[in-house]
């Protein structure tokens, strides 16, 4: 996850949702309002083998449980607007 060969669409999605997760399915980075708040990661892969650390779940699925309740973003003017809708835009022609 370090190394993003997708950086431009990463900073389109941060500039555009409210509440965003960036996973590669072990290390999870939490963003809300383009800021990351919170980051956990639960295994590494080393050698073709994944090790766990479980003492690391819980706090994930607290985290997963605050996103999932999170309120959503509300479109309150014309700029907001333009940005979501250049946002979408974009990610239908690719």
């Amino acid at each position: 996850m370090r190394a993003r060969p997708y950086k431009e669409q990463f900073d389109r999605y941060k500039a555009v949702l409210d509440n965003l997760i960036i996973t590669d399915y072990l290390h999870f980075e939490f963003y809300v309002n383009g800021e990351r708040v919170h980051e956990v990661c639960v295994g590494e892969l080393v050698a073709g083998v994944v090790t766990s650390y479980d003492s690391e779940f819980a706090r994930l699925v607290e985290l997963l449980r605050d996103f999932c309740v999170y309120g959503g973003q509300t479109i309150k003017s014309a700029q907001r607007y333009q940005t979501l809708y250049e946002y979408y835009r974009c990610t239908e022609s690719n």
